[in-house]
């Protein structure tokens, strides 16, 4: 491997795609439609949960449901909008294929399913751009855990040391961190409250606030 080829791992909610928007209240949205008490702070609550472990937490909630009926109900939903609506964040487009054309290795490493990942980003025209698609929910695994970014890199034949991580969340930014990666930040309205400490710890800033 040339010594200069890089790892890109980019997240994808509020990283490449706007859609934090649609996630900031699906939960909160999902309860009140099944009349399920919730504290108001369940939106923020589940943002770093996997479908599975949302769905679980739900169900502890009160909801009477399977945790396979909760996420096929989430995925219709959030599947239409990524689909059809959800727009790219600006300028990720044109650095997803600056790398890409540079030969660097770009891998996908979303909380959200491949399969909304895939149908987004053929809309956009950069689904041709990734070697890899992963979703924390067929790793079984989530972004607060160093190892979950150490072993995929690994499976890419990569090091942490020439892997950066592209990410809008002050959690997964310190845990790429803690693995041994490089970090990229993408700044998302809806983590403004982090994007002081985002800036003491990320190694570069990619997209800072307008």
């Amino acid at each position: 491997m040339n010594k200069s080829h890089k790892l890109h791992i980019f997240d994808m909610d509020g990283t490449i795609l706007d859609s934090m928007p649609m996630w900031a209240t699906i939960a909160s949205d999902y309860l009140d439609s099944y009349n399920i008490p919730h504290d108001d702070g369940v939106n923020k609550l589940i943002e770093s949960y996997t479908l599975e472990n949302a769905a679980k937490y739900f169900i502890k909630l009160g909801l009477n449901k399977t945790v396979d009926e909760i996420i096929k109900d989430i995925y219709d939903f959030s599947f239409n909008k990524y689909k059809y609506e959800i727009p790219a964040k600006p300028g990720m487009i044109e650095l997803l294929k600056k790398l890409h054309e540079s030969g660097d290795t770009i891998c996908l490493l979303s909380a959200s399913p491949v399969q909304c990942a895939k149908a987004a980003f053929d809309r956009l025209g950069i689904l041709n751009f990734f070697n890899k698609l992963l979703s924390c929910q067929d790793l079984e695994t989530d972004k607060t855990v160093p190892e979950t970014f150490i072993n995929v890199a690994a499976s890419l034949g990569f090091k942490p040391k020439d892997t950066i991580v592209y990410e809008d969340a002050l959690y997964s930014i310190l845990s790429a961190k803690k693995a041994g990666c490089n970090t990229a930040a993408i700044y998302d309205d809806f983590a403004k409250n982090e994007w002081n400490e985002i800036l003491k710890n990320a190694d570069e800033i990619i997209v800072k606030p307008l």
